[in-house]
């Protein structure tokens, strides 16, 4: 299912309004700053949580599993509707979120803890 079908469907229904999404880290950002843009028009706006890994998950040292699990952490957690990054220890909301292409960290625009 689509990640706009699927929010679609949670105004429809009884369906979840926290939703996980894993993705690619190139990418991310644009995905859910597109994402936010459309949710936000919504009666009741989900909230959407996008993770990923620097490294994939087949990878020894891959950051897949511990991204995943504070994904899962941050959707318990979180109040206000929207869309969020959690990735390299953050979650950030996608708004505010910026990445390093070098490194391939991500970091919070509003946040002088977190800027390169």
């Amino acid at each position: 299912m689509r990640i706009m079908d699927l929010c679609s469907h949670s105004q429809d229904s009884a369906a979840s309004t926290r939703i996980l999404v894993t993705h690619g880290t190139d990418t991310m950002i644009e995905t859910g700053r597109y994402i936010s843009e459309r949710i936000l028009r919504m009666p009741s706006p989900p909230v959407i949580v996008l993770t990923g890994a620097l490294l994939p998950e087949r990878f020894k040292d891959t950051d897949a599993d511990f991204n995943v699990g504070m994904a899962i952490g941050a959707l318990q957690c979180l109040t206000r509707p929207g869309v969020y990054i959690a990735c390299t220890g953050q979650v950030i909301p996608v708004e505010h979120a910026e990445r390093i292409i070098a490194t391939g960290k991500f970091f919070n625009l509003l946040s002088s803890e977190s800027k390169p």
